[in-house]
Formats: structure tokens, sequence, C-alpha cells
């Protein structure tokens, strides 16, 4: 069976887990991760009274309709006798029963999240160089950057018609209700995270002031910093990654900026990417 896409907070409407380890898995996984947007976006265009949103929801169908027939037919040419069902649980509430503002809002919510974990799964293929066959990288990076710039869109609505950013606070814990993943966002739309490990060590941590701006710290299961980054007000910044000892893999400079992928020894192996 291919990787998952599990959801992490009630109701399925919170950040969601992402587990690919290959490109066959990003497409099996992308495939009904397009298709619960589709759907909903049909419920969208049925209720809601605003034309924009209307056009909104068609683009969506139409769009990953066509990157939906796209990846069925690379797994279908490239790997034909993978199995190719997910354990996939919905993202998004179940708006069949909304109309008009509530729906609106409601979509815009959920889909904000949706988009990020579409984002987040593209951009992590690219990042570990996932792909095996050329057109995936250009496809997931197509994929990326229209949804980033529709989750600003969308986000700007929710500012616009309903007076809130899209941003909230999300806390997600372990079975014995212990906390795990806690979020807070302040109304300018910076905020604050920390994810823990089973010894409720942090290992990963971000903080944001009103510029948008923040400071990412990445720890390995002892808590000990693997990655750091430091955003400016200009939203220039620093990245440095590595192992638990610090010994970098990829630094990286400057939004826009550069990177260098290294090798596990630490020597620059891999190629110069962003703008100096």
């Amino acid at each position: 069976m291919a990787g998952q896409m599990s959801p992490m907070g009630a109701g399925g409407a919170g950040m969601s887990e992402v587990v690919v380890a290959s490109e066959f898995d990003y497409l099996a996984v992308m495939i009904p991760h397009h298709d619960e947007a589709i759907a909903t976006a049909r419920i969208l265009q049925r209720g809601t009274g605003r034309q924009e949103m209307r056009t909104f929801a068609a683009s969506i169908v139409e769009t990953q309709s066509a990157e939906v027939e796209q990846m069925k037919a690379w797994l279908a040419a490239w790997y034909p006798r993978r199995d190719t069902r997910v354990v996939y649980q919905p993202m998004m509430r179940d708006l069949a029963g909304l109309t008009g503002d509530a729906l609106d809002r409601a979509f815009l919510e959920d889909m904000i999240r949706h988009h990020l974990m579409a984002v987040m799964t593209s951009e992590w293929l690219i990042m570990r160089n996932l792909a095996v066959h050329a057109g995936v990288i250009p496809f997931a990076a197509n994929i990326r950057d229209t949804q980033h710039a529709e989750m600003q869109m969308m986000s700007e609505w929710l500012r616009t018609w309903f007076g809130r950013p899209g941003s909230g606070a999300l806390v997600v814990g372990d079975r014995a209700g212990q906390a795990r993943v806690t979020m807070t966002v302040a109304e300018t739309g910076g905020g604050a995270i920390g994810v823990y490990n089973t010894a409720s060590t942090a290992v990963v941590s971000l903080s944001e002031g009103a510029t948008r701006g923040g400071l990412l710290a990445i720890g390995d299961a002892s808590g000990n910093p693997v990655a750091k980054m430091g955003v400016q007000d200009d939203r220039y910044g620093i990245v440095l990654t590595g192992p638990a000892d610090l010994g970098p893999y990829i630094p990286s400079s400057g939004l826009p900026g550069s990177y260098l992928l290294g090798c596990a020894g630490g020597s620059g192996c891999g190629p110069k990417g962003g703008q100096e």
C-alpha cells in the first residue's frame, strides 16, 4: 500500500501528517487529496452566493481534475503492478448542509489547511529529490506555487468578508491527552508552534512577530537542534541544517536566497539554487 496522509486534528480540520518516501507515494496520496478538494468545490459551486467563490470553485474542479488524470496516467504507465490504495481520511468538514456565508467561511478555513498539506507534500518531494521521472518535479512545483498563491487569496477573503485572518489555534495530543503539537496565532498573522517528542522535549519550535518574520528550530528525538532558521523584518533569513552535532548539511541565506545541498560528510555535493 502507498504512503499515508492522516489527519491530526479533531474532525479532520486540523493540520496533517504526511508520509511520502517516494515518487510513487506522492502520486498515490495526492489523488485522494485532490479528489476531496474537487468534491468540496462542487458543494461550494451549488451553495455560495459570491461570484468570486463560484469562479474559484470552478478553477479548483478544472485544474485538480486534470492533475488527477495526469497522476493516474503516470501511475498506470510507471507502476502498473503497484497497489495504489492509500490510508486517507478527510481533512475537511462535511459542508453539504451549509449555504451562503456559513459555507463560504467554512470552505475558506478548511481549504487553506487542505492546500497547505499539498504545498508541504510537494515541497517535501522536491527538496528530498524523490522524483524518478523528469515531469514530476515541475508538476509538484506547479501544485506548490499555485496552491500557495490560492492560500494567500483565501486568507485575504477571510479578512475582507469575515474580519479574521486564516489563522487560529491548534492543540494536538496523544491518546493519553498529553499535548504533542500546540499552535497559537495572533490577529496579525504571527504566532508560535511547538512540536514535542514522547518525552515532552521540544523538537520543532517557531515564533513569529507582527512582521511575519520569525525563528525556527528543529531538533532530533532528544531535542538537540538539527535545523535553525532566523528571519528578519524584511523576510530575509538564514537556514542551517545538519545532524544532531550541528554538522551542516544544507546552509541557506536570503529570501530570495541560496542553498547548498551537502553530502553526509558535510561537503557540498548538490546544486546551488535560488537567487543570490
